[in-house]
Formats: C-alpha cells, structure tokens, sequence
C-alpha cells in the first residue's frame, strides 16, 4: 500500500505538470508548446508503465493506450513542424523540387491543423484524470 502512494504521487505531480503544459499549449499553440506537452505525456506514460504492477490493471491498460496514443499523435505534429525546413531548404537548392514542396506545404499546414484541433481536447480529457 505504500509503493501504491508513493506512485500515485508522483503520476499526480506528472499530471499536474501535464495539464501546466497543456494550458501553455493551448494559450500559445505554438511548436515549442507542443512538443514540451508531448514530452510530458511521454514522462507520464514512461511512469504509468513502471507502477502499472500497484493498480487494477484493466483500468490502466486503457490509460496507458491513451497515452500512447496521444503521444504518438503529437509525435506526428512535432515531426511535421520539424520536416517544413528541411524540405524548404532542399527546395532552395534544387528549384526542380520547388511544386512538390509546395503540395506537401499545403498538405502539412491542413494536417497539422487538423492535428492542432484534435489533440489538445483530447488531452484535456485525459490529464483532468
């Protein structure tokens, strides 16, 4: 009973540092913001995995997957904030690439929104936890 305490105060001080990243992310929406609400869904779930054996295990399993998911979602975001550059870039030095990089300009940006639009409630759904 004791190691179940300890680990449910150390997820709620995890939560309470997701749901402050979390409101950060949804003020500024910014790159930065999102990636640093990915990192400490990533911490949560790292953490939830270690103290899984101390809770029910039905009720965790599906916790789990949701942090899982939700991670691998702003995963996905942060690498196609992180791939525009790059492409930018090689597009510069090669002007045969400049129509491809533009389409996937244009995918990206709807992506990205759609993502944006997507992740964040459903965060707060599950960091109100």
């Amino acid at each position: 009973a004791v190691k179940a305490d300890l680990a449910a105060k150390a997820l709620f001080k995890l939560y309470q540092q997701g749901r402050d990243c979390l409101t950060t992310a949804q003020a500024e929406r910014s790159p930065a913001s999102l990636h640093a609400l990915r990192i400490a869904i990533k911490r949560i779930r790292h953490a939830a995995e270690s103290f899984a054996p101390l809770f029910p295990a039905k009720s965790n399993t599906r916790q789990l997957e949701k942090l899982a998911r939700l991670q691998s979602a702003l995963g996905r975001l942060h690498d196609l904030t992180e791939a525009m550059p790059r492409l930018s870039s090689w597009a510069a030095e090669d002007p045969c690439l400049g129509e491809a990089v533009a389409f996937v300009a244009g995918w990206q940006a709807a992506t990205s929104l759609k993502l944006r639009h997507r992740i964040l409630p459903r965060c707060a759904k599950l960091l109100k936890q």
